[in-house]
């Protein structure tokens, strides 16, 4: 029975994110009506209580962004080394995608080099990285050294006429509604139309007046994704000190910071778990045509959002 999946100690996180879709999709919905369609949803003896599905959704954002393979690693406490984590995900990603050869050796060599050059109010512990920590932050990460060769990107090729032709025909199986195509710019929001912007050094950072911006939309202009925005700073001037989820849900986009202010692998694999969950609450399969930018090599997706 669907009830046996529902333990004493409350509600599993798939159930949980399913409930946070739910409300999300159906914005008329009250708690009280959720707690009602997860009782029935999941053949309980008794809905929910109202603190209970308060509780869940205090934490939509959270669990809408976790990937499927994180499930099972969800931990009380936070983890450490934040910003290392980051930097070595992307790192791994882009090595992955190019074909390098990635041992637990040479992720604990990264990772502690990385240590050594971070500002020290961003290092926790003392530079040491274990076989057992490696393990945990690749598995947390889905990727698994074992079978890394078939999980390897094969490298770019030209393509002919005639592959052209076949990538054409495939494609004429979808809707003109399901197939979507992306691509991020540079919006500079202050600079004056009878300016121009050059670059003196092209690896510099992007001014602090410039957002990266990535939209999508499918191909008959009908529909367009939650379009994802990456800023300088956490907290931009223009929220008036509210917490960015906040401003992001209000507007209905998402945000993320660098230094830079550039998308990374990493912040494109996320954006596509949450668009995968809001997917499968409704069963849909769509195709999205991507190209071969560093931001969009992510080497580990799942079965709803393919890439091609």
């Amino acid at each position: 029975m669907l009830s046996s999946h529902v333990t004493k100690m409350g509600y599993t996180i798939k159930q949980k994110i399913d409930i946070c879709l739910m409300s999300e999709s159906n914005p008329d919905m009250t708690q009280a009506d959720l707690a009602n369609w997860a009782k029935k949803k999941y053949g309980t003896s008794k809905p929910p209580s109202q603190t209970t599905i308060s509780r869940i959704l205090s934490k939509k954002d959270e669990l809408i962004a976790l990937k499927e393979h994180e499930f099972r690693l969800i931990r009380r406490r936070k983890p450490s080394n934040v910003l290392l984590r980051k930097i070595l995900q992307e790192w791994i990603f882009q090595s992955v995608w190019d074909t390098f050869p990635i041992t637990i050796p040479i992720i604990q060599n990264s990772a502690t080099s990385l240590w050594k050059i971070l500002p020290a109010n961003s290092r926790e512990g003392n530079g040491e990285f274990s076989h057992k920590w490696c393990n945990h932050f690749l598995g947390k990460m889905n990727v698994n050294l074992n079978n890394i060769e078939n999980e390897l990107i094969k490298p770019l090729k030209i393509w002919s006429f005639s592959e052209k032709d076949l990538l054409k025909n495939f494609l004429k199986q979808f809707k003109k509604s399901d197939i979507f195509t992306l691509d991020e710019f540079f919006l500079y929001f202050q600079l004056p139309l009878d300016k121009k912007l050059t670059y003196s050094n092209p690896s510099a950072s992007s001014p602090s007046n410039a957002l990266t911006i990535m939209l999508a939309s499918n191909s008959d202009g009908s529909e367009k994704l939650e379009p994802l925005i990456v800023g300088h700073y956490e907290n931009m001037a223009c929220f008036d000190g509210k917490p960015p989820v906040k401003i992001t849900n209000k507007y209905g986009v998402t945000y993320k910071s660098n230094k830079k202010a550039w998308l990374t692998s990493t912040m494109f694999y996320d954006w596509l778990a949450v668009l995968d969950k809001r997917l499968s609450i409704t069963n849909r399969h769509i195709i999205i045509v991507i190209d071969t930018a560093g931001s969009h090599r992510v080497p580990i997706l799942s079965p709803t959002t393919k890439q091609q």
